[in-house]
């Protein structure tokens, strides 16, 4: 409802979401986003590592777009795939 009215007041149809797990797994779920960008930085962290989608409770399936390098690192760019 929120985006809804953001998109009948102001036009905006996009929004950039930089969050932590508990708002991607809200939005995932309710089919909110389109695009899911991950940055695998080359180091491992072990067990204490927070899960990136914690709250997810269903599959999402993901369709690979395209692979970069940055810096060291490798930008995966995922199209999400609309739950049926």
């Amino acid at each position: 409802a929120a985006l809804e009215e953001l998109n009948s007041r102001f036009g905006i149809s996009k929004m950039v979401v930089d969050s932590g797990g508990v708002l991607a797994s809200v939005l995932l779920e309710q089919d909110l986003v389109y695009e899911i960008e991950l940055l695998v930085e080359p180091e491992l962290v072990g067990e204490k590592a927070v899960h990136l989608f914690r709250r997810l409770n269903r599959a999402v399936k993901l369709e690979l777009r395209r692979v970069e390098t940055v810096r060291g690192n490798v930008l995966l760019v995922y199209n999400v795939k609309k739950h049926s």
